[in-house]
């Protein structure tokens, strides 16, 4: 994914798809090297998505796709650490990728409550028709 990364912004393809992020990157970049660090790239996406107009929100989605952000979100979510299912699971939340629905649904009974609850909330976000099935048997079994 990395290289991908480092592609996409060699070619510069991010100043025609997101021009309104333009400045912003290159003062981060002075402060932070941010162009070259993925993950600062990422969490900044996913940061300024909800801020912006839906326009913008779906070539921020784009961007995020065709960096390889979203399919490395699907892979994290098989990861053996359980909080890195958790921020894949919100990152894919706060991005509204509601395609990602059934690969998060799978994670709503859990062993552990951190992944049901953060499975939950971007469930409701999404506005499941799934979980409205299962809500009962959810509470039944969360209930201690």
């Amino acid at each position: 994914m990395y290289s991908v990364f480092i592609h996409y912004f060699k070619q510069k393809y991010y100043e025609n798809i997101i021009p309104e992020f333009y400045d912003k990157f290159k003062i981060l970049d002075k402060e932070s090297n941010f162009l070259k660090n993925s993950k600062l790239f990422r969490d900044f996406l996913v940061k300024e998505y909800k801020k912006s107009l839906p326009e913008v929100q779906q070539r921020i989605k784009q961007l995020y796709k065709m960096l390889g952000f979203y399919l490395a979100d699907i892979k994290q979510l098989r990861s053996i650490f359980w909080w890195k299912k958790i921020y894949a699971i919100e990152r894919l939340g706060e991005l509204d990728f509601v395609e990602s629905e059934q690969e998060i649904f799978n994670f709503i009974f859990h062993k552990r409550h951190e992944i049901r609850f953060a499975t939950l909330r971007v469930l409701i976000n999404f506005k499941s028709e799934n979980l409205y099935k299962i809500i009962l048997e959810f509470f039944e079994k969360n209930n201690r």
